[in-house]
């Protein structure tokens, strides 16, 4: 069967590559913003399942179809993908003291059987001082613009002050690989 991934983010296209499977992508295309919840995992749970409904409604043929959705979570607060270039500079400041947490969900489905699992990952990201001038970098190369909690821990103009991580690296990155296969083979998939 085929296997799809359900999102238009970059990153999590470039983690699940490292399954060195074939996969097809399909953008979800929601309104995420429409969905409110304060706790951080019945958000990321309730924006992937609503991914995968709008997922499910392109797919035509058997396949096994992943969705996911990411928060930052700090001092108890959830960081969602900054509006501005100054909420940016907010959470990339507040990351200095106070280290950045993700939970990511993860919804996989088998459109032959109907089968729909979900479930969610955490892990946190301690960062040395950040330097105003490399904050300043960062916000203008942009890339962090896209990215839940204004950080993308891999990125070679922060990496050098990745302190150390609790969890998985492709959790913080948008998609927990080892809960992915879990999925998958909870719905059937035993080829991962």
């Amino acid at each position: 069967m085929k296997l799809i991934l359900g999102s238009s983010s970059p990153f999590r296209q470039a983690v699940l590559k490292k399954l060195g499977q074939s996969f097809d992508v399909i953008e979800p295309n929601i309104d995420e913003k429409s969905i409110r919840f304060n706790d951080p995992k019945t958000l990321v749970t309730a924006i992937a399942n609503a991914k995968m409904d709008a997922v499910l409604l392109k797919v035509t043929e058997p396949a096994f179809v992943i969705t996911s959705d990411q928060v930052v979570v700090s001092n108890g607060l959830i960081m969602e993908k900054p509006v501005s270039k100054e909420e940016a500079k907010e959470h990339l400041i507040q990351h200095r003291s106070i280290p950045p947490g993700t939970a990511t969900a993860v919804c996989v489905a088998n459109t032959s059987t109907g089968q729909r699992v979900c479930d969610v990952d955490f892990a946190k990201v301690y960062f040395s001082s950040i330097p105003d001038d490399l904050i300043d970098r960062l916000i203008a190369d942009g890339r962090i613009l896209i990215s839940s909690g204004s950080f993308i821990v891999n990125d070679p103009i922060i990496d050098a002050y990745v302190d150390h991580i609790e969890g998985s690296l492709d959790s913080i990155e948008g998609l927990p690989l080892e809960l992915v296969q879990s999925l998958l083979k909870q719905v059937g998939c035993d080829a991962l």
